[in-house]
This record gives structure tokens, sequence and C-alpha cells, in this order.
């Protein structure tokens, strides 16, 4: 059509252009995995996947309110920080038998519960980074077996349902894709 110059012999072979592009878009591509796989982890699962079963949930159970998720694994499972922040309470809490308490830079507690004094492996006033193994898996205080209580407190005080938020936070809690 108008102001359309036709083709040329003189034109260049726009593959080659195309060709050159994608390959570089591959060494971006790659570049970019290299950084991210460098990089930690901001949010965790606090018990890898795979290793556990969640076995309660966020939920009224029995009259009173669970305010967390229950993930049953072996006595000694490694848990993990989901966030960054300091340690604000490391060993015995009733209930709990033992547990930690980690505030986040956000002001968000993560709280793990049930393992046995030798399975703390934090102090109090220690900074942690999310996926850093900061106890094993126990079953202390009003626990039916092995596993690690979860809880998220916002501002340090309204407890949530942590599925949501694992969820919001990147972190799967299943093998399933759907």
């Amino acid at each position: 059509g108008p102001g359309i110059a036709p083709a040329s012999a003189n034109t260049p072979d726009t593959s080659m252009y195309g060709q050159q592009l994608q390959v570089g878009k591959q060494l971006a591509d790659a570049e970019a995995a290299r950084i991210n796989a460098s990089l930690p982890p901001l949010y965790e699962s606090p018990v890898p996947l795979g290793q556990y079963q969640l076995t309660s949930l966020y939920a009224m159970r029995w009259g009173v309110m669970h305010a967390g998720l229950d993930f049953a694994a072996p006595l000694g499972t490694p848990i993990h920080a989901a966030t960054d922040g300091v340690v604000l309470e490391a060993g015995p809490a009733s209930g709990f038998g033992n547990w930690i308490q980690v505030k986040a830079p956000d002001g968000t507690v993560t709280v793990y519960g049930h393992m046995y004094s030798n399975g703390v492996l934090v102090q109090k006033g220690q900074t942690v980074k999310a996926g850093q193994v900061i106890g094993l898996v126990g079953s202390d205080g009003q626990s039916t077996g092995p596993h690690c209580h979860f809880e998220v407190w916002l501002d340090g005080k309204t407890k949530i349902d942590p599925a949501p938020w694992l969820a919001e936070h990147g972190v799967r809690l299943s093998n399933y894709v759907g």
C-alpha cells in the first residue's frame, strides 16, 4: 500500500535480529534465575513441604478456638522461621510446652509451639532469617503427638488464620496444583 517501501535486495534479513533478541532474552532469563536463586526467601513454610501432614486447621475445636495450624511431623523434624525477624520469646509457655515467637519487621509475630526444651534452637533477642532452622518438632505441652503448632499474630496481637497469610506470601501448603 501507499507509504510502504517495497522489499528489495538491499533490505537486511530481520530474522537474524530476531534470533539475536531471542539469545539475549535467554541470557537475561538465565541471569535473573541465577540472581533469584542466590537470594534468601522472604517467607518460608514452618515445616518444609513434603515433611508434614496438616492435622488441625484454624477453627473452633471442642468449643475452643484453635488459633493456628498443626504441622504433624516426626520428632526432631526441623522447624524453620517463616519470616526474617527478632526472637521475642524462646522457651517454656503454658499449653505450648515450649514455644518460639519471632517478630517480623512489619510487626507480625509468628509463633511455633510444642518443642521439647532441647528442641528450641534460638534465644530471645536473636535475629533470624526466613528459612533458618529455629527449632525441632516435639510433643510437649497440650499435644496429642509430634507436631509444630504455628500461629500468626498481626501487629503482635491479633490472631489470624495462618493458611491464607502463608498463601498471600507465596508459601504453598500442599503439592496439589490446580
